[in-house]
């Protein structure tokens, strides 16, 4: 089992303490995003036709979809860190650097989709 573990933590670039914490807190965030959007779409399955998506100041609701478009946001994470752990895992063989900096970038990209995500939820609550 540690065979197979270390392998995992070397294709996706986690070799040092650092990288592994920002992978854990960029996984953090998605769990937390999904579960978000869950337990707002769960109560209301079947009462729902279209969901206000996006929200900008000078244009209002300019975003306007059915139900399960909320789902693009936490879908968009989750594709964010496999790609970017994969890319973390590639370059950090040849400079760790470059690996913590793609996993610092994909927690900076979680954050901002939870955000969007969230606000997607604030505007049909």
């Amino acid at each position: 089992m540690s065979g197979t573990l270390q392998r995992w933590r070397q294709r996706f670039g986690l070799k040092d303490r650092p990288s592994r914490i920002m992978a854990a807190v960029a996984l953090a965030i998605l769990a937390f995003h999904w579960i978000a959007i869950f337990s707002f779409i769960l109560p209301r399955t079947g009462r729902l036709d279209f969901l206000r998506l996006h929200y900008t100041a000078a244009l209002g609701v300019d975003w306007v979809g059915v139900w399960w478009m909320i789902f693009v946001f936490p879908l968009l994470g989750l594709l964010t860190l496999l790609i970017n752990g994969l890319l973390s895992g590639i370059l950090s063989r040849k400079q760790p650097l470059y690996g913590l900096m793609i996993l610092g970038a994909t927690v900076c990209l979680e954050i901002v989709l939870a955000i969007g995500g969230g606000a997607a939820v604030l505007l049909n609550s």
